[in-house]
């Protein structure tokens, strides 16, 4: 109970700090912001929203996005998934061409939760042998399988956080596009759209029809 205690205070303590951190940028942001001197120190830009983004940005980006309306809000956007964006000429592109497509991209994430549940699974039985054979089995062969099933735990938290960030991002790109069109030279289509206008749609339409027909023209 001590130490349930414990963790949930550290846990507490840890959001607390994150929000007054995140709170105390954007004030300090706010304060130093000029977009003028933006245009003529594209460094001191880059700094500057470095330290508000956690994360780095263009200058040119950054002047042709703040210029522009939802300023703030498309800037954090590009923050959470910049690793996965070219940003390099001010416009707004995948790093990975394939990533432009929403079939890829949904394939690619599936794919990333089902490689987690299995990964996990797999990693549970190395480790479940290695206490129960920690009285009877040697200490070398006790490392080996506690190692191996630490390998397969990270591997499957590797592929979790790949799916909910090529997720992620591919909901950001929309939502950039979306607030600044002209930000995205190459618009993407939501896999929402991509899916429910294909199969996903005639079997819809095929379950309306059946349930719309009475129970006189069935019995014929």
């Amino acid at each position: 109970m001590v130490v349930l205690s414990l963790l949930l205070f550290l846990l507490l303590k840890g959001l607390y700090s994150l929000n007054t951190d995140r709170a105390k940028a954007r004030q300090e942001f706010l304060q130093l912001w000029d977009l003028e001197r933006a245009k003529r120190d594209p460094l001191w830009c880059e700094v500057l929203v470095r330290h508000y983004c956690r994360a780095f940005l263009p200058a040119n980006l950054v002047v042709n996005v703040a210029s522009k309306s939802q300023a703030a809000d498309t800037l954090w956007t590009l923050s959470y998934s910049a690793r996965l964006y070219r940003l390099d000429d001010g416009l707004l592109h995948w790093r990975n061409k394939r990533h432009a497509n929403p079939l890829y991209v949904a394939f690619a994430v599936i794919l990333g939760f089902g490689f987690y549940f299995v990964l996990a699974m797999s990693s549970l039985t190395p480790l479940l042998a290695s206490i129960r054979g920690f009285s009877t089995t040697s200490g070398y062969l006790i490392v080996l399988m506690a190692l191996a099933g630490l390998l397969l735990g990270g591997a499957a938290i590797k592929a979790l956080n790949h799916g909910f960030d090529l997720g992620g991002a591919h909901q950001n790109f929309l939502k950039i596009q979306r607030m600044q069109p002209w930000l995205v030279p190459q618009p993407m289509k939501d896999w929402n759209d991509v899916f429910g206008s294909g199969l996903f749609r005639s079997v819809g339409k095929r379950s309306t029809s059946r349930r719309s027909t009475s129970p006189k023209q069935r019995s014929k």
